[in-house]
């Protein structure tokens, strides 16, 4: 299912885009994100995955990732709640699957003003950050 993309310029409604090839531990990257989970990929050898689409999910290659990898993060810049990351969860519970699973985003609550890059490190959606969730 993981298919090279990189000569391939078509977007298909509801596939996703694995960006890097890992080991271990996959990022789901929602949004804006991808750059980040990208750097975070480099350093921890993760498998980084460019979800471009919330709805329809890309469930089959989820799915698969979840039972190569020992460890999946979503990273969305949105809220957790009712997000990306939690129609994930939902996907892995109906399957049955026990991956462990790391959700990344915005609180449920108002949300300060700044740069995108100050928002990153301020709501813990930077590269550094998801090294921290992959590490603990």
């Amino acid at each position: 299912l993981i298919k090279d993309y990189t000569s391939d310029n078509t977007i298909e409604i509801g596939k996703a885009n694995v960006a890097r090839i890992g080991k271990k531990i996959a990022v789901f990257a929602f949004g804006t994100t991808l750059d980040q989970a990208l750097i975070a990929g480099e350093e921890l050898d993760a498998t980084v995955v460019d979800m471009r689409f919330v709805k329809p999910l890309d469930e089959d290659l989820i799915l698969e990732l979840s039972k190569t990898h020992q460890q999946l993060i979503t990273i969305e810049d949105n809220a957790i709640t009712g997000g990306a990351g939690s129609s994930v969860s939902e996907l892995l519970h109906a399957h049955k699957i026990n991956t462990p699973l790391t959700l990344l985003g915005l609180p449920d609550s108002f949300t300060e003003q700044g740069s995108q890059e100050e928002l990153y490190v301020l709501y813990g959606l930077d590269a550094n950050a998801i090294i921290r969730a992959a590490q603990s």
